[in-house]
């Protein structure tokens, strides 16, 4: 056989949770695990962009948001919600009304999850706050009796109204108020001060969820696969309740009503059987007994993306969906023994390994969170469990595995998946195998033996994890990874560790403040991209994953004096946070506290006298070379003016435009449009995917030239939007009849990752921020539009800019983006085809493509035959990352770093931002309160024609509710012209409300009306615009601000 190449983990199949088939649709037998929902979806935009396939299953699998079903919701827009299992939920109130001859009862209704059309099972214990109540009848028992009743319904779709609530209050709860497809309880109480001392309280309700389909009990359709019974999947009169996870998954994923409805035939059944029955085997318990290997005991969120719903669901059985083959396989965390063995006689070529991962990768110590069935089906920890070999082996450091079962209700069946999960990341050994035809009898997650000599390998079993066949020579690539029945190995008697030992989660009281633990501080040296070092600090807590922790808030100052400066709030489960922009060698103070959900900030923990270190840049000045220089654009050992792109400056792609990295990119390599990654908000025009595309070989074909041909499509992903940095977004369209304009942009999304958001802040799709195409008339040949933009403004820019000098501007509330079109608008017959659209992040300004040379090619370089410090020297070279004059290549010395301009090395060593600060205090009179008062102040000194962002931070206090405060940044260009960058001098600006605890307020904005040699002051301003309440600048002001590359 060949040799074997040592390698790092490499490109492979992404084996995803969440990933789309339909992006490999070209490679036949290829298999990804995901669903084709677009929610589940995961974009290949190349390697540099995406973990590789292989990486990501060497990763542990993501923690899931631990559920809060018992909390009750007053909302008009909750979404609803899929009960399977048994779960204890509060419910979203519906309807309370009080009646009576004195209004002495009150009735409230309570919807608990959707029904759909078989109903859930039905209702077992309720609880008044945390107190269980027995009902005979409908009527409370015990010390609640005479004055409680409760009535449920498992919403059914022949449901029929609450009779009670109809006699109650017959003109506000009719007949016609049958709230059908949704499960609810009516609760009255009658008013008693004994009985009820501190009013009514919270409510909670166990549900036996959905009624669920099993093809194991349908021998009609499955009677070949062992199916027998009456279940029919048409038939929901036919089904029965189950917690078996798979049964579960099936129902979410093909006959759910609010699941991504994929068809039975798109399913393979033969997994579903296989997994199905693994779920209901019988374990061991320790104290006796037996109980199913795994269960599903929970509640989805309609509201929340496919992909998340079905984790949660696998989370509950150590799970994997696969599609493969045209149908999705479903398998549980089960050994299953190997049938097929490899050796080198079926390669057809080298075999790449993988050996190790690296140490921060390893895992010695498991724990995490499951629902406490016992414990109102409240969060719990697991026992803590660490091996202490594992520990030897790494060091002596401790490397925890944290997980969360959000619909596993058993501390055991949570140990055993927690284990399992520990065991397979100590599991390192992935292999990369050309194979011969004959490995096409296996498929992705089937295990198999490995013979190797070289390697001592004599039957070792790995998983497939990745599996693709090689239409150039029929070959198969498989990618293993190490795995053994061991993993799988479970004994009670020594495996199961008591709850005890666990410990439940401690529900605290969001009106108690919580302190935080551990809180340390390190001083370290931050080297940058330049090679450059700065002093910063570390600070580390003890992450506390209590769900009434809303922020974590830390702070600075000089030992010395002076005021706190506010760092950022950090989620309180991070652990850890960097401090950049100390001054070396000052001694500094450093503070914690978090603040509860209801706004209780617990006391300060404070460091003090944490000495910076000394800036080490000069220090090292003598070792640095060109590696050390920031930008693109270097050449290669003895590489001299004149040189090309493709053949002497390292690090270039080829064949495409430098500078960007891409985020999104569509070409509609799909088989069809039934799982495109776009949602339609207007119009029913015909699409199609047609072969012939210029980007990935298909295009998206809108309309048939017959009636409203429009679409209006928005990508279904979220893109995380950064102010700090210029995008691109870019589409390929042409026209080839009819009439009808086209639009290409973003839209732009709120933080809750939902609310849209226009160019005037409204939540609607129109009005985005259209920034490639407005209103276009396209013609029969393709064409490319391209915008650009960045930054937040007050209001967002809705026209064209295609020039990357000036780019548009993103709505202030806008946190991320995703891209969208519009064709044959408006209304219009017409045939638009769309070949790609592309979301960008430009590293720098567009530049020469491969092949281009120095002096032809390349704008403002000198020419070919130039040579340094004669007629021509670097400052003659457009571009960033240009060394000095006089530096010279491969003698490790570009002179002292302290010579090189700012905008020649881009480490942050030389700043060209101060800052001032104005006196604080009540704002009391009528001249003050009213006028725009001078609150901080950022100079900018020859800005060097560099795009300035600004983030001032400034703490506020008043009386309670103070309304009205406006804010605004006003701008003195070269101490004459004055104008605003945000808000204006009619008395706009940012409207905010405070409080008397204190209202940290952000405002950011960005200048790109700068010149090279300009100087700048740019002043945050503060009024009141009426009203006699007083507030107070507090003297906590801090600021961020830099120079955009």
């Amino acid at each position: 056989m060949g040799k074997v190449l040592p390698i790092a983990i490499g490109v492979g199949l992404m084996l995803l949770p969440m990933a789309a088939p339909a992006f490999f649709a070209t490679t036949v037998g290829i298999a990804a695990i995901g669903a084709v929902t677009l929610a589940e979806i995961v974009f290949f935009v190349g390697a540099g962009l995406a973990l590789t396939g292989l990486a990501r299953v060497l990763s542990p699998r993501p923690s899931i948001d631990m559920p809060e079903n018992r909390v009750q919701v007053r909302s008009g827009t909750a979404p609803r919600t899929i009960a399977y299992g048994r779960a204890e939920i509060g419910g979203v109130a519906v309807f309370a009304q009080s009646y009576g001859t004195d209004n002495e009862f009150m009735s409230q209704l309570w919807a608990v999850c959707a029904g759909e059309d078989a109903g859930i099972d039905g209702f077992e214990s309720f609880y008044f706050g945390d107190k269980e109540v027995t009902f005979v009848s409908n009527a409370a028992q015990g010390e609640f009796a005479g004055k409680m009743w409760l009535y449920t319904h498992t919403g059914t779709a022949d449901q029929v109204a609450d009779s009670v609530m109809t006699a109650a209050a017959p003109t506000k709860w009719t007949a016609d108020h049958r709230l059908r497809g949704i499960a609810y309880y009516h609760v009255k109480y009658q008013y008693d001060i004994d009985v009820f001392p501190n009013g009514i309280k919270p409510s909670s309700i166990i549900v036996r969820g959905l009624k669920i389909y099993d093809p194991r009990k349908d021998g009609l359709n499955y009677a070949a696969l062992g199916g027998s019974g009456t279940h029919r999947p048409d038939d929901h009169t036919t089904w029965e309740w189950s917690r078996n996870p798979v049964l579960v998954w099936l129902h979410y994923r093909s006959l759910s009503l609010y699941g991504p409805k994929n068809p039975l035939s798109a399913i393979s059944m033969e997994s579903v059987f296989t997994a199905a029955n693994i779920c209901d085997e019988a374990v061991s318990l320790k104290e006796g007994g037996t109980h199913a290997r795994y269960t599903f005991d929970g509640v989805l969120d309609t509201a929340s993306r496919v992909g998340d719903n079905i984790e949660m669901i696998l989370s509950a059985m150590g799970g994997r969906q696969i599609f493969q083959q045209g149908q999705f396989h479903i398998y549980v965390a089960a050994w299953t023994v190997p049938t097929v063995t490899l050796d080198e006689t079926a390669l057809r070529g080298d075999i790449r390994l993988t050996p190790y991962l690296s140490r921060k990768e390893l895992r010695n110590a498991v724990k995490g969170l499951y629902i406490n069935a016992d414990d109102h089906y409240k969060p719990a920890d697991m026992p803590l469990r660490v091996n202490a070999t594992w520990e030897t082996e790494d060091a002596g450091e401790r490397h925890w595995h944290d997980l969360t079962f959000p619909a596993t209700v058993d501390h055991r069946r949570a140990q055993r998946l927690a284990l399992l999960d520990l065991r397979r990341s100590r599991n390192q050994i992935a292999v990369t195998l050309p194979c011969k035809i004959g490995a096409l009898q296996l498929k992705c997650w089937d295990t198999v033996m490995l013979d190797n000599d070289r390697f001592g390998w004599s039957g070792k079993t790995f998983r497939v994890i990745a599996w693709a066949h090689n239409p150039q020579d029929g070959g198969v690539d498989l990618t293993l990874k190490e795995e053994q029945s061991a993993d799988y190995s479970w004994v009670p008697a020594t495996d199961e560790l008591d709850a005890s030992t666990a410990g439940a989660v401690s529900v605290l009281d969001p009106t108690t403040a919580i302190t935080p633990d551990g809180f340390t501080v390190s001083p370290v040296v931050k080297t940058g991209t330049g090679g450059a070092k700065t002093p910063a600090a570390v600070c580390t807590w003890t992450p506390n994953a209590s769900p009434f922790i809303r922020e974590t808030e830390i702070q600075y100052k000089l030992s010395s004096g002076g005021s706190w400066s506010p760092v950022r709030g950090e989620d309180a489960q991070a652990g850890e946070l960097e401090i950049l922009g100390l001054l070396n060698g000052l001694q500094y103070d450093f503070r914690i506290r978090y603040i509860t959900t209801q706004g209780v900030r617990s006391a300060w923990v404070t460091v003090t006298n944490v000495t910076a270190p000394a800036d080490m840049t000069s220090a090292d000045a003598a070792s640095v070379t060109w590696d050390n220089v920031s930008g693109t654009g270097k050449p290669d050992d003895n590489a001299t003016l004149g040189a090309t792109w493709s053949s002497n400056i390292a690090g270039q792609p080829t064949d495409v435009e430098l500078n960007a990295r891409i985020s999104v990119r569509e070409t509609f390599d799909y088989p069809d449009t039934s799982n495109l990654p776009w949602e339609n908000f207007s119009g029913a025009g015909e699409i199609s995917i047609v072969e012939g595309g210029e980007a990935g070989g298909k295009f998206l074909r809108v309309g048939d030239n017959s009636g409203n041909d429009q679409r209006w499509f928005q990508f279904e992903i979220n893109v995380p939007y950064d102010p700090g940095k210029i995008y691109r977004i870019r589409g390929r369209a042409r026209k080839t009849a009819g009439s009808g304009v086209l639009y290409i942009g973003v839209a732009g999304v709120a933080a809750d990752g939902t609310t849209l958001v226009n160019t005037a802040g409204l939540n609607t799709a129109s009005n985005q921020h259209y920034i490639a195409a407005t209103a276009q008339s396209v013609g029969a040949s393709w064409t490319d539009f391209v915008g650009y933009f960045t930054g937040h403004a007050v209001s967002g820019n809705g026209g064209e800019h295609p020039n990357y000098n000036d780019p548009a501007t993103i709505h202030e509330d806008a946190r991320y983006i995703r891209p969208m079109f519009l064709v044959n608008h408006s209304s219009t017959a017409g045939i638009t085809e769309i070949d790609e659209i592309v979301l960008e992040v430009m590293d720098a300004e567009p530049g020469a493509t491969a092949g281009a040379t120095w002096g032809t090619d390349i704008s403002g370089q000198p020419s070919d035959a130039a040579v340094l410090n004669t007629n021509q020297t670097w400052n003659d070279v457009s571009g960033t990352g240009k060394p000095a004059d006089n530096a010279t290549y491969n003698t490790g010395d570009l002179a002292d770093l302290n010579t090189v301009s700012y905008d020649e090395i881009d480490d942050g060593s030389t700043s060209i931002l101060d800052t001032y600060y104005s006196p604080t205090g009540y704002l009391t009179t009528s001249a003050n309160r009213y006028s725009w008062n001078h609150v901080a102040d950022v100079a900018v000194t020859d800005s060097k024609g560099k795009p300035i962002l600004l983030n001032f931070n400034v703490y506020l206090q008043g009386e309670s509710g103070v309304t009205d405060v406006k804010l605004r940044i006003r701008k003195v260009l070269n101490g004459t012209t004055t104008s605003y960058i945000y808000g204006d001098g009619a008395g706009n600006g940012k409207e905010v409300e405070i409080d008397g605890e204190g209202t940290l307020i952000g405002l950011s904005a960005v200048d790109t009306g700068l010149s090279s040699g300009d100087d700048a002051t740019y002043t945050l301003e503060v009024t009141k615009a009426n009203g006699n309440d007083d507030f107070y600048v507090n003297e906590r002001v801090g600021y961020l601000q830099e120079a955009l590359n």
